[in-house]
Protein backbone atom coordinates (compact mmCIF):
# COMPACT_ATOMS: atom_id res chain seq x y z
CA UNK A 1 0.00 0.00 0.00
CA UNK A 2 1.23 3.50 -0.55
CA UNK A 3 1.08 6.11 2.64
CA UNK A 4 1.99 9.51 2.51
CA UNK A 5 2.30 10.35 6.36
CA UNK A 6 1.97 13.80 7.84
CA UNK A 7 4.02 15.34 10.55
CA UNK A 8 1.51 18.25 11.64
CA UNK A 9 3.06 21.80 11.84
CA UNK A 10 6.91 22.25 11.80
CA UNK A 11 9.20 24.92 10.97
CA UNK A 12 7.95 28.61 11.89
CA UNK A 13 4.44 26.75 12.67
CA UNK A 14 5.28 24.74 16.44
CA UNK A 15 1.59 24.39 16.80
CA UNK A 16 0.77 23.64 19.97
CA UNK A 17 3.95 24.47 22.76
CA UNK A 18 4.19 22.85 26.37
CA UNK A 19 6.76 25.49 27.88
CA UNK A 20 6.27 23.31 31.42
CA UNK A 21 7.19 20.07 29.49
CA UNK A 22 9.96 22.12 26.90
CA UNK A 23 8.13 20.04 23.87
CA UNK A 24 6.74 21.66 20.91
CA UNK A 25 3.98 19.54 18.57
CA UNK A 26 5.44 19.89 15.54
CA UNK A 27 8.85 18.35 17.17
CA UNK A 28 6.53 15.53 18.94
CA UNK A 29 4.54 14.94 15.51
CA UNK A 30 7.83 14.42 13.43
CA UNK A 31 9.46 11.78 15.93
CA UNK A 32 5.95 9.49 15.96
CA UNK A 33 5.65 10.29 12.33
CA UNK A 34 9.00 9.01 11.66
CA UNK A 35 8.80 6.11 13.76
CA UNK A 36 5.10 5.13 12.29
CA UNK A 37 7.11 5.40 8.38
CA UNK A 38 9.71 2.76 9.52
CA UNK A 39 6.72 0.46 10.90
CA UNK A 40 4.80 0.72 8.15
CA UNK A 41 7.61 0.56 6.08
CA UNK A 42 8.91 -2.48 7.62
CA UNK A 43 5.73 -4.00 7.05
CA UNK A 44 5.91 -3.73 3.39
CA UNK A 45 4.19 -0.47 2.91
CA UNK A 46 5.41 2.42 0.42
CA UNK A 47 6.02 5.35 2.76
CA UNK A 48 6.61 8.87 1.72
CA UNK A 49 6.32 11.98 4.43
CA UNK A 50 5.00 15.37 3.77
CA UNK A 51 8.25 16.58 5.83
CA UNK A 52 10.82 14.67 7.87
CA UNK A 53 12.48 17.39 9.14
CA UNK A 54 11.45 20.58 10.78
CA UNK A 55 10.49 22.95 7.77
CA UNK A 56 7.53 24.97 7.57
CA UNK A 57 4.86 23.50 4.69
CA UNK A 58 1.69 25.39 4.65
CA UNK A 59 -1.75 23.60 4.21
CA UNK A 60 -2.07 24.17 0.76
CA UNK A 61 1.18 22.69 -0.07
CA UNK A 62 0.43 19.40 1.48
CA UNK A 63 -3.02 19.13 0.05
CA UNK A 64 -0.81 19.80 -3.17
CA UNK A 65 1.47 16.82 -2.29
CA UNK A 66 -1.62 14.14 -1.69
CA UNK A 67 -3.00 15.69 -4.92
CA UNK A 68 0.34 14.60 -6.84
CA UNK A 69 1.59 11.52 -5.04
CA UNK A 70 -2.14 9.95 -5.33
CA UNK A 71 -1.13 7.37 -1.98
CA UNK A 72 -4.06 5.06 -0.88
CA UNK A 73 -4.01 6.52 1.89
CA UNK A 74 -3.05 9.73 3.79
CA UNK A 75 -2.20 10.38 7.92
CA UNK A 76 -1.50 13.80 9.38
CA UNK A 77 -0.08 13.27 12.90
CA UNK A 78 -1.26 15.90 15.54
CA UNK A 79 -0.78 16.29 19.23
CA UNK A 80 -4.09 18.56 20.60
CA UNK A 81 -4.15 21.01 23.49
CA UNK A 82 -6.73 22.40 25.36
CA UNK A 83 -6.61 25.75 28.09
CA UNK A 84 -7.61 22.51 30.65
CA UNK A 85 -4.42 20.81 31.13
CA UNK A 86 -6.50 17.32 32.65
CA UNK A 87 -8.44 16.77 29.05
CA UNK A 88 -6.77 14.22 27.59
CA UNK A 89 -6.60 11.17 25.11
CA UNK A 90 -6.84 10.43 21.26
CA UNK A 91 -9.10 11.26 18.64
CA UNK A 92 -9.43 10.85 15.05
CA UNK A 93 -10.52 13.23 12.59
CA UNK A 94 -12.09 12.60 9.19
CA UNK A 95 -13.92 14.67 6.93
CA UNK A 96 -16.78 12.42 5.00
CA UNK A 97 -17.97 8.95 4.95
CA UNK A 98 -15.42 8.33 2.50
CA UNK A 99 -12.59 8.15 5.15
CA UNK A 100 -14.27 7.41 8.21
CA UNK A 101 -13.85 3.26 7.63
CA UNK A 102 -10.09 4.28 7.99
CA UNK A 103 -10.80 6.51 10.61
CA UNK A 104 -12.91 3.72 12.39
CA UNK A 105 -10.45 0.71 11.62
CA UNK A 106 -7.38 3.27 13.15
CA UNK A 107 -9.54 4.36 16.31
CA UNK A 108 -10.44 0.49 16.79
CA UNK A 109 -6.74 -0.12 17.14
CA UNK A 110 -5.59 2.59 19.16
CA UNK A 111 -8.55 1.62 21.76
CA UNK A 112 -7.95 -1.79 21.81
CA UNK A 113 -3.32 -0.81 22.59
CA UNK A 114 -3.38 2.60 24.57
CA UNK A 115 -3.80 2.77 28.06
CA UNK A 116 -5.24 6.88 26.96
CA UNK A 117 -8.78 8.07 26.88
CA UNK A 118 -10.88 7.40 23.96
CA UNK A 119 -11.98 10.71 22.56
CA UNK A 120 -13.74 9.33 19.49
CA UNK A 121 -13.96 9.94 15.79
CA UNK A 122 -14.62 13.77 14.97
CA UNK A 123 -16.25 14.91 11.70
CA UNK A 124 -14.58 17.97 10.34
CA UNK A 125 -16.77 20.65 9.49
CA UNK A 126 -19.40 19.05 11.77
CA UNK A 127 -20.83 21.83 14.34
CA UNK A 128 -18.74 19.63 16.91
CA UNK A 129 -15.39 20.10 15.07
CA UNK A 130 -15.93 23.05 12.92
CA UNK A 131 -12.46 23.66 11.89
CA UNK A 132 -12.26 22.85 7.69
CA UNK A 133 -8.47 21.46 8.04
CA UNK A 134 -7.42 21.98 4.38
CA UNK A 135 -5.40 18.39 4.45
CA UNK A 136 -9.01 16.51 4.46
CA UNK A 137 -10.00 18.27 1.58
CA UNK A 138 -8.93 15.65 -1.08
CA UNK A 139 -11.99 13.61 -2.27
CA UNK A 140 -10.23 11.07 -3.82
CA UNK A 141 -7.71 9.50 -0.85
CA UNK A 142 -9.07 8.55 2.40
CA UNK A 143 -7.13 10.80 4.93
CA UNK A 144 -7.32 11.30 8.74
CA UNK A 145 -5.79 13.25 10.99
CA UNK A 146 -4.74 11.88 14.56
CA UNK A 147 -4.81 13.48 17.80
CA UNK A 148 -2.75 11.13 19.29
CA UNK A 149 -2.81 12.88 22.84
CA UNK A 150 -2.81 16.19 24.53
CA UNK A 151 0.54 17.98 24.75
CA UNK A 152 -1.20 19.90 27.25
CA UNK A 153 -1.42 17.10 29.70
CA UNK A 154 1.60 16.22 31.54
CA UNK A 155 0.76 12.50 31.96
CA UNK A 156 -0.43 12.06 28.09
CA UNK A 157 3.12 13.56 27.07
CA UNK A 158 4.70 11.35 29.14
CA UNK A 159 2.44 8.11 27.92
CA UNK A 160 3.12 8.56 24.99
CA UNK A 161 7.34 9.46 24.94
CA UNK A 162 7.23 5.86 26.69
CA UNK A 163 4.80 4.13 24.31
CA UNK A 164 5.92 5.75 20.84
CA UNK A 165 6.15 2.00 19.07
CA UNK A 166 2.83 0.81 21.19
CA UNK A 167 1.23 3.83 19.64
CA UNK A 168 3.04 3.67 15.95
CA UNK A 169 2.63 -0.29 16.05
CA UNK A 170 -1.60 0.43 16.15
CA UNK A 171 -1.74 2.79 14.00
CA UNK A 172 -0.07 0.44 11.28
CA UNK A 173 -2.50 -2.34 12.46
CA UNK A 174 -5.56 -0.03 11.71
CA UNK A 175 -3.95 0.90 8.48
CA UNK A 176 -3.53 -2.59 7.54
CA UNK A 177 -6.98 -3.66 9.39
CA UNK A 178 -8.77 -0.94 6.67
CA UNK A 179 -7.17 -2.06 3.94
Amino acid sequence: MRILLDAGHGGTAPGAVNRDLEIEEADFNLQITLALGEELYMRGHCVTHTRMDDRTLSPSARLKMIQLARPDCFISIHNDWAGNPTVSGFSIVYKDEYDKPLADSVLSALADSLDLKNRGLLRDGSPMYNRQLAVLKDIETPAILVECGFISNEDDVAYLKDNIQLLVKAIADGVEDWD
